[in-house]
């Protein structure tokens, strides 16, 4: 079972009904919801779920599809525009 989060300001690509899977931000490391690619055949590929990475944009199932940070949660791409930064491990101070 996959849940679902809306979004605040839902981005003009999406109707105010959509919802977005929270799979789809890989649980909050991704943001800036840039696209939604509707591409059920991928799921062959995919499963149902992959964290793609970065991809460069290009032509992909028939649209054209926006560099970012894909994640494929079936039947859909979900790209992204930002990632967070890995933590860091703090420092020990030496005695």
């Amino acid at each position: 079972m996959i849940s679902i989060v809306s979004i605040m300001g839902t981005p003009s690509f999406l109707n105010a009904a959509d919802e977005i899977p929270t799979a789809a931000s890989v649980g909050g490391v991704y943001s800036n919801l840039i696209q939604v690619t509707t591409c059920p055949n991928d799921k062959e590929i995919y499963g149902e779920f992959r964290d793609y990475g970065y991809w460069r944009g290009g032509v992909w199932c028939g649209q054209t599809a926006r560099a970012g940070y894909w994640v494929w949660v079936s039947p859909r791409w979900y790209v992204w525009e930002n990632k967070k930064a890995p933590l860091q491990a703090t420092a020990r101070n030496a005695h």
